[in-house]
């Protein structure tokens, strides 16, 4: 399984479920030491941070995510397909509408409460369609 680290460091790890999505780092924006993405194979990731998959979904409308519960009980959102793609134009700094963004941000929110309502009232799915 390959981790995708800030500053575009890739490595190899044998147990990044153990490793949680919200590393050892703080939980400001910005100031996040911890692990953002984690890749599953070729066609699916992990992401925690919903400003990051709205960025995505931003610059790519078709991008496929589904959120899901963790095992900390922090939602994360599971992205299919190539992502690195996406990755790299939002790191180049492409610019992208504003209104889009915040849009996008909102649905992904609205999915978040979604899925922690749900597992409040006994839910037993761990996974929503957004």
């Amino acid at each position: 399984m390959l981790v995708y680290e800030k500053h575009n460091n890739w490595h190899g790890t044998d147990d990044v479920e153990n490793q949680g999505l919200s590393g050892q780092g703080s939980d400001q924006m910005g100031t996040r030491d911890d692990i953002p993405i984690i890749i599953k194979n070729h066609n699916t990731s992990i992401i925690e941070d919903a400003y990051l998959v709205a960025a995505l979904v931003t610059l790519d409308p078709n991008v496929v995510y589904y959120p899901i519960l963790n095992k900390t009980g922090r939602v994360a959102f599971e992205v299919k397909g190539v992502i690195s793609d996406k990755l790299e134009r939002l790191y180049a700094g492409e610019t992208a509408p504003l209104e889009a963004f915040i849009g996008n941000h909102k649905k992904l929110r609205a999915a978040i409460f979604k899925l922690k309502n749900t597992f409040k009232k006994g839910q037993p799915s761990e996974r929503i369609d957004p």
